[in-house]
């Protein structure tokens, strides 16, 4: 078979949908004060890896089969619920089984989440993935390339979505999505992805659940670790009255961690304000300060 530019553009529409969504949600600000480890320069390189493998793997199809063009509705329904499931047991596996664990590790670095970073993975656990899901939607299923590149698209487009900070969409900071908690709080849960959380449900692996298996309250929990990310931030100061909160903020409860500010946490920000004016308040007012505090 002649291989022409539809047939190129057929296995690169999962691509240009990370491309197109990750490019656009991040001019749109989605990953605004974003500060973590990992740098957006090696998130799109890993992608370009990504994609090289993926485009690798489907050309020979071509070759091979003898309607790629193939299209039935169904088949991509089919090949979602595929997705789903796969990727479900799949990523449960690789919190489970050590040697799959350690190449899961890179994409776990990924804190906080960022849309460059969907698929911020080890060429490992790419192949890994890849081939999962290789096997069942065209051994067992029977996708054609079209209808596998459609449901991988889909697929895509909702990934990307999962590693974009909830906050950006809600517009209520400090807000998580299931799958930023699975990054920031807990990741022996919320294995679901990319769709719908009904697996986890269906199998007790939600973050509410697994809590409560352990003794704890998933809400305090929860409260813990954003006091922890909310000190991470914190590090970073824009300015010296952030700055003297930082070096005083490891004596308060977890007050620290609620999204809105608490009248505790307000009454210690009053009295930083109130130091820093006296101290260093470069003609700005206790109130100014306060409210700068606040705001941060």
């Amino acid at each position: 078979m002649h291989l022409t530019w539809l047939h190129v553009l057929v296995i690169s529409l999962p691509s240009i949908t990370y491309w197109v969504c990750a490019v656009t949600l991040h001019l749109m600000g989605a990953n605004r004060g974003y500060n973590g480890k990992v740098s957006e320069r090696r998130m799109l390189l890993t992608q370009v890896v990504v994609d090289a493998l993926q485009m690798s793997a489907s050309l020979p199809r071509y070759y091979l089969e003898g309607d790629c063009f193939a299209f039935r509705w169904w088949k991509v329904v089919v090949g979602l619920v595929v997705i789903d499931w796969v990727e479900y047991w799949c990523h449960r596996a690789m919190h489970c089984v050590p040697l799959l664990r350690t190449i899961h590790k890179k994409h776990h670095n990924l804190i906080p989440v960022h849309t460059f970073g969907a698929y911020y993975n080890s060429a490992f656990e790419a192949l890994f993935l890849g081939g999962c899901l290789g096997v069942i939607s065209i051994a067992l299923c029977g996708l054609s390339v079209l209808e596998l590149s459609i449901a991988a698209s889909v697929g895509t487009f909702f990934t990307v979505l999962d590693h974009t900070p909830a906050a950006f969409f809600s517009g209520e900071e400090g807000d998580l999505s299931d799958h930023e908690i699975h990054h920031n709080v807990c990741s022996n849960c919320n294995f679901s992805q990319p769709f719908w959380p009904l697996l986890d449900w269906l199998f007790g692996t939600r973050f509410e659940d697994v809590m409560r298996k352990e003794g704890k309250d998933p809400e305090k929990y929860l409260k813990r670790k954003a006091k922890r990310v909310n000190r991470a931030i914190l590090s970073q100061p824009s300015s010296p009255a952030v700055a003297r909160l930082v070096n005083t903020t490891s004596h308060l409860d977890d007050s620290v961690a609620s999204i809105s500010i608490s009248s505790d946490l307000a009454r210690e920000l009053k009295k930083f304000a109130a130091d820093i004016a006296a101290s260093e308040g470069e003609g700005q007012s206790e109130e100014q300060i306060f409210e700068e505090l606040r705001n941060y």
